[in-house]
């Protein structure tokens, strides 16, 4: 599963050619394309309906969005959102078959390990490492070396 900065063209298309399921979060004025129509999380909306699901005792309003396209990928789209959320977040996957319910369980888990994540950066001082402070640096090698070393 992949999160954040690693959407690329080329990973997407990679992933798919692998066979790899890919599940991402994309923004929310993202544009998938469906038989050369362009659709925007609000044109889906207006077009689809919706779905509610009880996934781990919460309760879900979902818009499947299959057979679409981003970034040249094939995939399904899923707009979500749960109790007590404002908005909809959108989940990409390139696995044809899946099933809104295994998509969320699968971002649900991911989200996890980003929490966690983010909070051992901000520990070490590693956040916002675009290489203008000397001691982020510092930090964001240390963190990197904290997971090398903890995942082998």
């Amino acid at each position: 599963m992949i999160d954040s900065g690693l959407k690329s063209k080329e990973i997407m298309r990679e992933a798919r050619k692998a066979g790899v399921k890919v599940v991402t979060r994309l923004n929310s004025n993202s544009i998938v394309l469906r038989f050369g129509k362009r659709f925007k999380k609000e044109d889906i909306i207006g077009v689809v309906k919706p779905i509610e699901r009880t996934i781990g005792g919460e309760k879900y309003i979902i818009y499947e969005f299959k057979r679409c396209i981003w970034q040249g990928t094939a995939g399904n789209l899923f707009l979500v959102k749960g109790e007590g959320y404002d908005d909809f977040i959108s989940l990409f996957t390139t696995s044809l078959k899946s099933k809104s319910e295994t998509v969320i369980g699968k971002y649900k888990g991911r989200t996890q390990i980003e929490q966690a994540n983010k909070e051992l950066k901000s520990y070490l001082g590693a956040e916002g490492n675009y290489k203008k402070k000397k001691e982020s640096n510092y930090g964001y090698i240390l963190y990197l070396w904290c997971i090398i070393s903890f995942n082998i």
